[in-house]
C-alpha cells in the first residue's frame, strides 16, 4: 500500500525550539514508512535555511519578523505560494497549534479538497474561547477543521465546553521516543556528566523558555532558599531561550537570576544553556527535573524527563501534569507559585536518593506503557486514513462514532456510557483510574507501523 502523504504545518520546527515542532518531528519519525511527510513551517530565525532536509524530511521555512507588517505580509504571500505547490502532492494537511495562518491554510485546503486536521497543543492559546476572541475569520477556520486533535484532558474539556461538534474530536496525547529518551546505568551516567562538563554534585534540571509562565525564576528562588541545608553544593541547569525573539520570553528573568545568584555566592552553581540538540543527555545526567510552570497542556519536557527515569517535580495543573504524575508514586506535585512548598519538595528529594530512584523508575514505566511515540503515531495514522478515505473529506462532517481517551475534567454536564468503541488493541485513559469515554468517529488502529 502506498504511504499516506501528509503536509505538516508548524509554527517552528527543529532546530528552532518549539514544543509543537518537536512533537511533530517525533511523530514523523514514529510514522516511518507508513506516511510520506513534508514540513511547512514559519520561522523567526533568519540563520536557518529556507529549504532543508532534516532527518530525511523536506522542510520549507517561511521567515517572518513578528510585529513588522511588511514582513508579515511578505510571509503570507510566500506561505500561499508554497501551499499552492504542496497541496497537490498531499492527502491530508495537519496543522500543529493555532495561529492566524490557519485562515489561509483552511481556505486553500478546502479549495484543493484536502482534509485538514488541527492539533491543539497549547493550554489557553489553542482553546476555543481564546480563538473565538481573535475574530470571525480565525474562528470560522478553527471550527471547520475536518478533525480536531487535543493533546491533553485540559484541552479536551475546553473543546467540549465550547459546543463545537464533538464528532470531529480526537484525543491523542503527546508521545516520546522511549528508545532515545531512556535511563542509563550509573557508570554510563558518570561518563556522560564528564562529557557535559558537569561534576558529581546533585544537579536539578529545568527545560523551557525563560518566561513568566514557565517560571525559571521561581525554581531559582525555591532552590536558593535551601542551599544552607546542604553540606555538599547542589547545582541548577537551565536549558532554554533567554533572549528576545519569541513572544513568551522575558529577557529580564535571566538577568534577575544571575544577579541574585552572584549576590548570594551561588553564581558558580548555575549552568545556562541557550539551545542544545542533546536534551536527552541532560535528562540522563541530572538528578532531578523540575517543571515550575503555571500553564501547560501536555509538556514534552516533562514527558522526556520521565522517560529517562528522572525523578520529577511539577506544579499541579489539572488536566495536564496531574494526568502524568501521581503524587509520591511516579513524581511529586506542588501547588503553582508556592515557593516554600517547592523548596520543601526539593529538600525532600535531594536528601533521599532512594526516593528519587523509586519515583524515577515508576515515571519511566508510566511513559513506556502509555505515552510512546509509536502509540501516538498509530492514532494519528488512523485519523489520516479516515480523513483521506472519505468522499470530499475537506467539507464532509465526521459522523461515525470514535473513542477518545477520558478526562476527569467536566467541561459541561456530559453523559458518557464508558462503552469502548475501536482502539481494542491500544487502550489507555487520560488520568488515573478514569474510564475511556466515547466521543467522535471510529478509528481502526493498525497494530504496527513500519519504520
Amino acid at each position: 500500500m502506498m504511504p499516506i502523504r501528509v503536509l505538516m504545518v508548524t509554527g517552528a520546527y527543529p532546530p528552532e525550539p518549539s514544543g509543537g515542532g518537536l512533537q511533530c518531528q517525533q511523530l514523523i519519525k514514529a510514522l516511518g514508512s507508513a506516511a510520506a511527510c513534508r514540513v511547512l513551517t514559519t520561522s523567526t530565525d533568519a540563520t536557518l535555511p529556507a529549504t532543508q532536509t532534516v532527518d530525511g524530511v523536506s522542510v520549507e521555512r517561511i521567515y517572518v519578523t513578528p510585529g513588522r507588517m511588511s514582513s508579515e505580509l511578505a510571509a503570507l504571500w510566500r506561505l500561499a505560494w508554497t501551499l499552492a505547490r504542496c497541496l497537490g502532492a498531499c492527502d491530508v494537511v495537519h496543522m500543529h497549534g493555532v495561529s492566524r495562518k490557519l485562515i489561509l491554510i483552511r481556505a486553500m485546503a478546502a479549495f484543493w479538497r484536502k482534509p485538514l486536521a488541527l492539533t491543539l497543543h497549547t493550554a489557553g492559546h489553542d482553546e476555543p474561547e481564546t480563538v473565538r476572541a481573535q475574530g470571525a475569520a480565525l474562528w470560522r477556520a478553527y471550527r471547520r477543521a475536518a478533525a480536531v486533535l487535543a493533546a491533553s484532558p485540559l484541552l479536551e474539556a475546553a473543546y467540549r465546553a465550547s459546543g463545537l461538534p464533538i464528532d470531529r474530536f480526537v484525543a491523542i496525547p503527546n508521545g516520546v521516543d522511549t528508545e532515545w529518551f531512556r535511563p542509563v546505568e550509573a557508570s554510563a551516567r558518570a561518563v556522560l556528566r564528564r562529557s557535559l562538563g558537569l561534576d558529581q554534585r546533585l544537579w536539578i534540571l529545568f527545560v523551557g523558555f525563560f518566561s513568566q509562565e514557565k517560571g525559571p525564576h521561581r525554581l531559582f528562588e525555591a532552590w536558593a532558599r535551601i542551599q544552607a541545608d546542604f553540606s555538599t553544593p547542589t547545582g541548577l541547569i537551565f536549558i532554554g531561550a533567554t533572549k528576545p525573539g519569541h513572544a513568551e520570553i522575558d529577557p529580564s528573568l535571566i538577568q534577575q537570576i544571575r544577579a541574585q545568584a552572584d549576590a548570594s555566592g551561588l553564581g558558580d552553581r548555575l549552568v545556562v544553556i541557550e539551545r542544545t540538540d542533546e536534551i536527552e543527555r541532560y535528562d540522563q545526567a541530572a538528578d532531578l527535573f523540575v517543571l515550575p510552570s503555571t500553564r501547560e497542556a501536555m509538556p514534552m519536557a516533562l514527558l522526556e524527563a520521565m522517560a529517562c527515569g528522572l525523578a520529577c517535580v511539577a506544579c499541579r495543573l489539572p488536566g495536564s501534569t496531574d494526568t502524568l504524575i501521581e503524587h509520591r508514586v511516579n513524581g511529586w506535585l506542588v501547588a503553582p507559585e508556592q515557593s516554600e512548598e517547592l523548596s520543601s519538595a526539593l529538600r525532600t528529594l535531594l536528601t533521599d536518593a532512594g526516593l528519587r530512584q523509586t519515583l524515577g523508575r515508576a515515571a519511566r514505566q508510566r511513559i513506556a506503557s502509555l505515552y510512546t511515540a509509536e502509540r501516538t503515531a498509530r492514532r494519528h495514522l488512523a485519523v489520516y486514513q479516515t480523513l483521506r478515505d472519505r468522499p470530499n473529506p475537506a467539507n464532509l462532517p465526521v459522523q461515525d462514532p470514535i473513542v477518545a481517551q477520558g478526562s476527569r475534567l467536566k467541561a459541561q454536564d456530559h453523559s458518557h456510557s464508558g462503552r469502548i468503541i475501536g482502539w481494542q488493541h491500544d487502550l489507555t485513559t487520560w488520568s488515573f483510574g478514569h474510564p475511556l469515554q466515547p466521543s467522535a468517529f471510529s478509528l481502526q488502529l493498525p497494530r504496527n507501523i513500519s519504520s
